[in-house]
Protein backbone atom coordinates (compact mmCIF):
# COMPACT_ATOMS: atom_id res chain seq x y z
CA UNK A 1 0.00 0.00 0.00
CA UNK A 2 1.33 3.61 -0.96
CA UNK A 3 2.33 5.52 1.77
CA UNK A 4 0.52 8.87 2.45
CA UNK A 5 1.56 12.29 2.64
CA UNK A 6 0.78 15.41 3.10
CA UNK A 7 -0.67 17.79 0.29
CA UNK A 8 2.19 20.72 -1.06
CA UNK A 9 -0.46 23.04 0.76
CA UNK A 10 0.00 21.97 4.27
CA UNK A 11 3.67 20.95 3.60
CA UNK A 12 5.80 23.00 5.55
CA UNK A 13 9.36 20.97 5.73
CA UNK A 14 10.71 22.30 2.26
CA UNK A 15 11.36 25.41 1.62
CA UNK A 16 12.05 26.78 -2.05
CA UNK A 17 16.21 27.61 -2.63
CA UNK A 18 17.84 30.66 -1.99
CA UNK A 19 19.15 32.11 -5.01
CA UNK A 20 23.14 33.44 -5.89
CA UNK A 21 23.73 37.07 -5.50
CA UNK A 22 22.96 39.11 -8.40
CA UNK A 23 21.52 42.08 -10.20
CA UNK A 24 19.41 42.84 -13.38
CA UNK A 25 19.88 45.96 -15.29
CA UNK A 26 18.62 47.29 -18.88
CA UNK A 27 21.33 47.68 -21.59
CA UNK A 28 20.78 48.56 -24.91
CA UNK A 29 22.40 47.57 -28.13
CA UNK A 30 22.45 49.77 -30.91
CA UNK A 31 23.56 48.41 -34.80
CA UNK A 32 26.95 48.66 -35.77
CA UNK A 33 26.44 49.61 -39.76
CA UNK A 34 24.37 52.45 -39.12
CA UNK A 35 21.47 54.75 -37.87
CA UNK A 36 19.15 54.97 -40.28
CA UNK A 37 17.45 52.35 -42.61
CA UNK A 38 14.86 51.74 -45.40
CA UNK A 39 13.86 49.22 -47.94
CA UNK A 40 15.98 49.87 -51.12
CA UNK A 41 18.95 51.81 -48.70
CA UNK A 42 20.55 50.05 -45.90
CA UNK A 43 17.55 47.60 -45.34
CA UNK A 44 19.59 45.05 -43.22
CA UNK A 45 19.88 45.63 -39.50
CA UNK A 46 22.55 44.65 -37.34
CA UNK A 47 23.19 44.21 -33.74
CA UNK A 48 25.82 43.20 -32.07
CA UNK A 49 25.83 41.26 -28.69
CA UNK A 50 28.64 41.30 -26.22
CA UNK A 51 28.58 41.41 -22.68
CA UNK A 52 30.21 40.28 -19.35
CA UNK A 53 26.92 39.85 -18.21
CA UNK A 54 23.88 37.11 -19.07
CA UNK A 55 21.05 37.46 -21.34
CA UNK A 56 17.56 36.73 -20.20
CA UNK A 57 16.07 37.06 -23.88
CA UNK A 58 12.39 36.69 -22.48
CA UNK A 59 12.49 39.91 -21.04
CA UNK A 60 14.35 41.65 -23.86
CA UNK A 61 12.82 43.49 -26.76
CA UNK A 62 13.54 45.32 -30.18
CA UNK A 63 12.77 49.19 -30.18
CA UNK A 64 12.87 51.12 -33.33
CA UNK A 65 10.98 54.20 -34.77
CA UNK A 66 8.82 54.44 -38.15
CA UNK A 67 8.80 57.76 -39.75
CA UNK A 68 6.00 57.36 -42.82
CA UNK A 69 6.43 58.83 -46.17
CA UNK A 70 2.56 59.10 -46.01
CA UNK A 71 -0.52 58.63 -45.04
CA UNK A 72 -0.64 54.43 -44.14
CA UNK A 73 -1.09 51.54 -42.04
CA UNK A 74 0.85 48.50 -41.39
CA UNK A 75 -0.67 45.19 -42.09
CA UNK A 76 -1.45 43.85 -38.13
CA UNK A 77 1.38 44.61 -36.73
CA UNK A 78 4.76 45.85 -36.73
CA UNK A 79 6.26 42.90 -36.94
CA UNK A 80 5.05 43.31 -40.67
CA UNK A 81 8.23 45.50 -41.41
CA UNK A 82 10.88 42.58 -40.79
CA UNK A 83 11.06 40.09 -43.59
CA UNK A 84 14.07 38.12 -42.56
CA UNK A 85 15.71 37.37 -39.07
CA UNK A 86 19.05 35.72 -38.66
CA UNK A 87 20.96 34.98 -35.46
CA UNK A 88 24.97 34.62 -35.96
CA UNK A 89 27.51 33.74 -33.78
CA UNK A 90 31.31 34.82 -35.80
CA UNK A 91 29.38 35.32 -38.87
CA UNK A 92 27.93 31.95 -38.91
CA UNK A 93 24.38 31.99 -38.84
CA UNK A 94 22.67 29.70 -35.91
CA UNK A 95 19.43 30.88 -36.76
CA UNK A 96 18.11 31.81 -39.81
CA UNK A 97 13.86 32.56 -40.36
CA UNK A 98 12.58 33.44 -43.90
CA UNK A 99 9.54 34.84 -43.78
CA UNK A 100 9.43 36.52 -40.30
CA UNK A 101 6.80 38.83 -40.86
CA UNK A 102 4.56 35.99 -42.22
CA UNK A 103 4.76 33.40 -39.36
CA UNK A 104 4.73 36.53 -37.07
CA UNK A 105 1.08 37.36 -38.17
CA UNK A 106 0.57 33.66 -38.03
CA UNK A 107 1.70 32.79 -34.78
CA UNK A 108 0.01 36.36 -33.12
CA UNK A 109 -3.52 35.42 -35.01
CA UNK A 110 -3.85 31.85 -33.58
CA UNK A 111 -1.94 32.42 -30.12
CA UNK A 112 -3.31 35.83 -28.91
CA UNK A 113 -6.79 36.87 -27.76
CA UNK A 114 -8.65 40.07 -29.05
CA UNK A 115 -8.25 41.90 -25.85
CA UNK A 116 -4.57 41.51 -26.11
CA UNK A 117 -4.19 42.85 -29.39
CA UNK A 118 -6.47 45.90 -28.60
CA UNK A 119 -4.28 46.47 -25.31
CA UNK A 120 -0.74 45.86 -25.18
CA UNK A 121 -0.88 44.71 -28.99
CA UNK A 122 -2.41 48.20 -29.93
CA UNK A 123 0.14 49.98 -27.86
CA UNK A 124 3.81 48.43 -28.16
CA UNK A 125 3.13 46.53 -31.69
CA UNK A 126 0.84 48.84 -33.78
CA UNK A 127 -1.65 45.87 -33.64
CA UNK A 128 -5.45 46.10 -34.77
CA UNK A 129 -7.52 43.11 -34.33
CA UNK A 130 -9.23 40.87 -36.78
CA UNK A 131 -12.60 42.46 -36.08
CA UNK A 132 -11.27 45.71 -38.21
CA UNK A 133 -8.91 45.99 -41.33
CA UNK A 134 -6.77 48.22 -41.06
CA UNK A 135 -7.44 51.42 -43.09
CA UNK A 136 -4.43 53.92 -44.55
CA UNK A 137 -6.63 56.85 -44.66
CA UNK A 138 -8.80 55.98 -40.69
CA UNK A 139 -8.35 58.83 -38.61
CA UNK A 140 -6.63 57.54 -34.88
CA UNK A 141 -6.42 54.31 -36.44
CA UNK A 142 -4.16 52.03 -33.86
CA UNK A 143 -1.30 51.50 -36.66
CA UNK A 144 -1.76 54.80 -38.44
CA UNK A 145 0.95 56.89 -39.26
CA UNK A 146 0.27 60.07 -41.53
CA UNK A 147 2.73 61.79 -43.49
CA UNK A 148 6.11 62.40 -42.14
CA UNK A 149 4.29 61.47 -39.01
CA UNK A 150 6.81 59.04 -36.44
CA UNK A 151 5.75 56.50 -34.08
CA UNK A 152 7.97 53.95 -31.31
CA UNK A 153 7.51 50.36 -31.54
CA UNK A 154 9.02 48.18 -29.56
CA UNK A 155 8.59 43.90 -30.67
CA UNK A 156 9.61 41.18 -28.55
CA UNK A 157 11.76 38.44 -31.05
CA UNK A 158 10.66 34.99 -31.19
CA UNK A 159 12.93 31.96 -32.14
CA UNK A 160 14.71 29.52 -30.55
CA UNK A 161 17.66 31.47 -28.99
CA UNK A 162 16.37 34.46 -29.11
CA UNK A 163 13.16 33.41 -26.81
CA UNK A 164 15.06 30.93 -24.34
CA UNK A 165 13.89 29.68 -20.81
CA UNK A 166 17.63 29.92 -20.52
CA UNK A 167 20.27 33.11 -19.62
CA UNK A 168 22.22 33.34 -22.59
CA UNK A 169 25.69 33.17 -20.74
CA UNK A 170 27.68 35.97 -23.26
CA UNK A 171 30.33 35.95 -20.70
CA UNK A 172 31.97 32.63 -22.76
CA UNK A 173 31.09 34.07 -26.02
CA UNK A 174 32.74 37.58 -25.53
CA UNK A 175 35.25 36.71 -28.20
CA UNK A 176 32.49 37.00 -30.57
CA UNK A 177 29.04 37.32 -28.90
CA UNK A 178 25.78 37.19 -31.41
CA UNK A 179 24.68 39.11 -33.78
CA UNK A 180 20.60 40.12 -34.30
CA UNK A 181 20.39 40.73 -38.05
CA UNK A 182 17.16 42.04 -39.35
CA UNK A 183 15.74 42.57 -42.96
CA UNK A 184 13.48 45.12 -44.00
CA UNK A 185 10.34 44.54 -45.71
CA UNK A 186 9.40 45.86 -49.07
CA UNK A 187 6.73 48.59 -47.87
CA UNK A 188 4.31 48.08 -50.25
CA UNK A 189 3.73 44.60 -48.55
CA UNK A 190 3.89 45.75 -45.06
CA UNK A 191 1.38 48.43 -45.07
CA UNK A 192 -1.90 49.75 -46.96
CA UNK A 193 -1.23 53.08 -48.44
CA UNK A 194 -2.67 55.65 -50.86
CA UNK A 195 -1.92 56.81 -54.27
CA UNK A 196 2.24 56.89 -54.04
CA UNK A 197 4.21 54.22 -53.23
CA UNK A 198 4.84 54.25 -49.43
CA UNK A 199 8.19 54.49 -47.62
CA UNK A 200 9.20 53.86 -44.38
CA UNK A 201 12.49 55.28 -42.65
CA UNK A 202 13.50 53.41 -39.63
CA UNK A 203 15.86 55.21 -36.98
CA UNK A 204 16.61 54.91 -33.22
CA UNK A 205 16.66 51.15 -33.48
CA UNK A 206 18.31 49.21 -29.98
CA UNK A 207 17.76 45.60 -28.96
CA UNK A 208 16.77 46.67 -24.91
CA UNK A 209 18.21 43.66 -23.44
CA UNK A 210 17.39 42.97 -19.82
CA UNK A 211 20.82 42.05 -18.25
CA UNK A 212 21.88 39.55 -15.13
CA UNK A 213 24.93 40.21 -12.96
CA UNK A 214 26.79 37.29 -11.14
CA UNK A 215 29.74 36.99 -9.32
CA UNK A 216 32.78 35.92 -11.36
CA UNK A 217 32.64 33.25 -9.48
CA UNK A 218 29.33 31.57 -11.00
CA UNK A 219 30.74 32.35 -14.81
CA UNK A 220 33.88 30.75 -13.91
CA UNK A 221 31.22 27.47 -12.47
CA UNK A 222 29.93 27.81 -16.02
CA UNK A 223 33.55 27.57 -17.94
CA UNK A 224 34.49 24.53 -15.57
CA UNK A 225 30.63 22.68 -16.31
CA UNK A 226 31.83 23.90 -20.01
CA UNK A 227 34.87 22.09 -20.04
CA UNK A 228 34.30 18.96 -18.10
CA UNK A 229 31.33 17.94 -21.33
CA UNK A 230 32.95 15.54 -23.79
CA UNK A 231 32.47 18.56 -26.64
CA UNK A 232 33.36 21.24 -24.33
CA UNK A 233 30.41 23.22 -24.31
CA UNK A 234 27.22 24.15 -23.11
CA UNK A 235 24.18 22.58 -24.48
CA UNK A 236 21.18 25.09 -24.42
CA UNK A 237 17.53 23.28 -25.70
CA UNK A 238 15.13 25.44 -27.96
CA UNK A 239 13.21 25.21 -30.75
CA UNK A 240 13.23 27.48 -34.18
CA UNK A 241 10.97 27.52 -37.32
CA UNK A 242 11.90 26.72 -41.11
CA UNK A 243 10.66 28.76 -44.39
CA UNK A 244 9.94 26.95 -47.29
CA UNK A 245 8.15 28.65 -50.16
CA UNK A 246 6.39 27.19 -53.12
CA UNK A 247 3.39 28.81 -55.68
CA UNK A 248 -0.35 27.43 -56.54
CA UNK A 249 -2.04 28.54 -59.91
CA UNK A 250 -5.44 29.45 -60.64
CA UNK A 251 -6.15 26.29 -61.82
CA UNK A 252 -8.19 23.61 -60.30
CA UNK A 253 -7.29 20.16 -59.74
CA UNK A 254 -3.96 18.73 -57.40
CA UNK A 255 -0.77 20.52 -56.61
CA UNK A 256 2.08 18.74 -55.26
CA UNK A 257 4.05 21.09 -52.83
CA UNK A 258 7.61 20.20 -52.21
CA UNK A 259 8.47 20.92 -48.54
CA UNK A 260 13.18 20.78 -48.67
CA UNK A 261 13.14 20.11 -45.09
CA UNK A 262 16.19 18.71 -43.53
CA UNK A 263 15.83 18.37 -40.03
CA UNK A 264 16.93 16.49 -36.76
CA UNK A 265 13.61 16.66 -34.96
CA UNK A 266 10.95 18.04 -37.23
CA UNK A 267 7.97 18.51 -34.66
CA UNK A 268 5.44 20.49 -37.05
CA UNK A 269 3.95 22.09 -39.90
CA UNK A 270 2.01 24.79 -41.00
CA UNK A 271 1.25 25.89 -43.84
CA UNK A 272 -0.82 29.33 -45.03
CA UNK A 273 -2.31 30.77 -48.46
CA UNK A 274 -1.24 34.54 -49.95
CA UNK A 275 -2.80 35.53 -52.75
CA UNK A 276 0.48 36.08 -55.53
CA UNK A 277 -0.97 39.64 -56.55
CA UNK A 278 -1.83 40.97 -53.18
CA UNK A 279 1.93 40.77 -51.95
CA UNK A 280 3.90 43.67 -53.03
CA UNK A 281 0.74 45.88 -53.82
CA UNK A 282 -0.12 48.55 -51.54
CA UNK A 283 -3.37 48.66 -51.87
CA UNK A 284 -3.90 45.30 -51.07
CA UNK A 285 -3.34 42.92 -47.12
CA UNK A 286 -0.08 41.27 -48.19
CA UNK A 287 0.38 39.34 -44.86
CA UNK A 288 -3.44 38.02 -44.89
CA UNK A 289 -4.43 34.09 -45.21
CA UNK A 290 -6.76 32.58 -47.72
CA UNK A 291 -8.73 29.39 -47.98
CA UNK A 292 -8.05 29.28 -51.48
CA UNK A 293 -10.80 26.91 -52.37
CA UNK A 294 -8.65 24.17 -50.90
CA UNK A 295 -11.07 21.13 -51.14
CA UNK A 296 -8.54 18.85 -49.13
CA UNK A 297 -4.83 18.52 -48.33
CA UNK A 298 -2.50 15.86 -46.91
CA UNK A 299 0.75 15.80 -45.44
CA UNK A 300 3.39 13.14 -46.52
CA UNK A 301 6.82 12.51 -45.10
CA UNK A 302 8.43 9.47 -46.89
CA UNK A 303 5.69 7.32 -47.16
CA UNK A 304 2.99 8.26 -44.50
CA UNK A 305 0.53 10.28 -44.46
CA UNK A 306 -0.39 12.80 -42.24
CA UNK A 307 -3.21 12.65 -41.39
CA UNK A 308 -4.21 9.27 -41.87
CA UNK A 309 -6.55 10.22 -44.35
CA UNK A 310 -6.99 13.66 -46.09
CA UNK A 311 -8.66 16.40 -44.90
CA UNK A 312 -11.94 17.44 -46.33
CA UNK A 313 -12.92 21.00 -46.32
CA UNK A 314 -15.61 23.00 -47.81
CA UNK A 315 -15.93 26.53 -47.17
CA UNK A 316 -18.50 27.76 -50.00
CA UNK A 317 -21.83 26.63 -49.58
CA UNK A 318 -23.79 25.59 -46.94
CA UNK A 319 -21.83 21.97 -46.25
CA UNK A 320 -19.51 24.19 -44.05
CA UNK A 321 -16.61 21.74 -43.18
CA UNK A 322 -13.43 23.22 -41.81
CA UNK A 323 -13.59 22.75 -38.22
CA UNK A 324 -11.18 19.52 -38.77
CA UNK A 325 -8.49 21.84 -40.49
CA UNK A 326 -8.87 24.30 -37.05
CA UNK A 327 -8.68 21.55 -34.80
CA UNK A 328 -5.81 20.05 -36.30
CA UNK A 329 -4.18 23.34 -36.17
CA UNK A 330 -5.03 23.43 -32.25
CA UNK A 331 -3.09 19.59 -31.96
CA UNK A 332 -0.34 21.63 -33.97
CA UNK A 333 0.45 24.16 -31.22
CA UNK A 334 0.15 21.87 -28.15
CA UNK A 335 -3.38 23.54 -27.35
CA UNK A 336 -6.37 20.71 -28.34
CA UNK A 337 -7.92 20.44 -24.62
CA UNK A 338 -6.62 23.86 -22.67
CA UNK A 339 -9.64 26.07 -22.62
CA UNK A 340 -7.66 29.14 -21.96
CA UNK A 341 -5.79 29.58 -24.99
CA UNK A 342 -6.75 32.94 -27.18
CA UNK A 343 -6.84 33.22 -30.68
CA UNK A 344 -8.23 36.19 -32.69
CA UNK A 345 -10.28 33.19 -35.39
CA UNK A 346 -13.92 33.52 -36.11
CA UNK A 347 -16.08 32.12 -39.04
CA UNK A 348 -15.74 35.37 -41.32
CA UNK A 349 -12.04 35.39 -41.15
CA UNK A 350 -11.19 31.82 -41.38
CA UNK A 351 -12.81 31.01 -44.45
CA UNK A 352 -11.80 33.97 -46.34
CA UNK A 353 -11.53 33.30 -49.99
CA UNK A 354 -10.14 35.92 -52.69
CA UNK A 355 -10.84 38.78 -51.35
CA UNK A 356 -7.33 40.33 -50.86
CA UNK A 357 -8.57 43.36 -48.37
CA UNK A 358 -10.13 41.41 -46.29
CA UNK A 359 -8.65 40.02 -43.16
CA UNK A 360 -8.32 36.15 -43.22
CA UNK A 361 -6.70 33.19 -41.15
CA UNK A 362 -6.77 30.06 -42.69
CA UNK A 363 -3.79 27.55 -41.59
CA UNK A 364 -3.38 24.09 -42.62
CA UNK A 365 -0.75 22.14 -39.88
CA UNK A 366 -0.06 18.76 -38.70
CA UNK A 367 1.23 17.94 -35.81
CA UNK A 368 3.96 14.77 -35.59
CA UNK A 369 5.84 14.71 -32.54
CA UNK A 370 5.58 11.91 -30.69
CA UNK A 371 6.16 12.77 -26.98
CA UNK A 372 4.41 16.36 -27.34
CA UNK A 373 4.13 17.23 -23.49
CA UNK A 374 6.70 15.49 -22.09
CA UNK A 375 9.99 17.12 -20.98
CA UNK A 376 12.60 15.73 -23.71
CA UNK A 377 14.11 17.20 -27.04
CA UNK A 378 14.29 15.20 -30.49
CA UNK A 379 10.83 13.40 -30.34
CA UNK A 380 9.96 14.43 -33.55
CA UNK A 381 10.96 13.17 -37.12
CA UNK A 382 14.39 12.65 -38.29
CA UNK A 383 13.86 14.38 -41.86
CA UNK A 384 17.81 15.13 -42.00
CA UNK A 385 19.17 11.55 -41.29
CA UNK A 386 16.58 9.41 -42.89
CA UNK A 387 16.60 11.59 -45.90
CA UNK A 388 12.44 11.32 -46.34
CA UNK A 389 11.04 13.86 -48.74
CA UNK A 390 8.21 16.18 -47.20
CA UNK A 391 5.35 17.34 -49.20
CA UNK A 392 1.86 19.03 -49.06
CA UNK A 393 -0.78 17.49 -51.88
CA UNK A 394 -3.90 19.89 -52.16
CA UNK A 395 -7.04 19.20 -54.11
CA UNK A 396 -8.74 22.63 -54.66
CA UNK A 397 -11.38 24.23 -57.14
CA UNK A 398 -10.36 26.99 -59.30
CA UNK A 399 -10.10 30.27 -58.72
CA UNK A 400 -9.32 33.66 -60.05
CA UNK A 401 -5.91 33.67 -58.99
CA UNK A 402 -3.00 32.23 -58.10
CA UNK A 403 -1.21 31.43 -54.20
CA UNK A 404 1.75 31.76 -52.51
CA UNK A 405 2.33 28.94 -50.23
CA UNK A 406 4.74 29.48 -47.30
CA UNK A 407 5.30 26.35 -45.10
CA UNK A 408 6.96 26.68 -41.51
CA UNK A 409 8.76 23.65 -40.31
CA UNK A 410 8.81 23.91 -36.43
CA UNK A 411 11.66 21.83 -35.21
CA UNK A 412 14.12 21.18 -31.65
CA UNK A 413 16.75 23.02 -31.75
CA UNK A 414 20.29 22.73 -29.84
CA UNK A 415 22.61 25.58 -29.67
CA UNK A 416 26.44 25.00 -28.00
CA UNK A 417 28.39 27.90 -26.76
CA UNK A 418 31.81 25.94 -27.13
CA UNK A 419 35.30 26.76 -25.51
CA UNK A 420 36.48 28.96 -28.53
CA UNK A 421 33.97 31.64 -27.60
CA UNK A 422 31.71 30.99 -30.02
CA UNK A 423 28.12 29.74 -30.51
CA UNK A 424 27.06 27.05 -33.03
CA UNK A 425 23.68 25.29 -33.32
CA UNK A 426 22.27 21.42 -34.58
CA UNK A 427 18.62 21.41 -35.90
Amino acid sequence: MAQKVAPKEINFDTALPLAIDSASSTREFVPENGATFAYGNNRVIRIPLRSEDLLDTRHSYLRFKVVAGQTQALDQTAYALISRLRILSGGVPIEDIGGYNVLANLLIKHQSGKGYMESYGAVAMGATANSAVPAHGAANGQNRTADTESRYFCLPLFSGIMNNNKYIPLPLLNSVGLTIELTLEDPNSAVLAGADDPTCTISDVAYVAQMVKVSPDVIEGLRAVQMSTPNQSIMIAGQTWKNYKNSISANAGSAVLNIPDRSGSLKALFSVLRQTAAIGSRTALSLQFDSGQVTSYVYKIGSKMYPQSKINVNVTDATARYAEVVTELHKAFGKLGDYSHHALVNNTTWIKNGDNAALGDFCMAIDVEGFAQADVIESGIDTQRLALPVSLEIQKTAVNAAYDCDTFALCDAVFFCGADGQMTSST
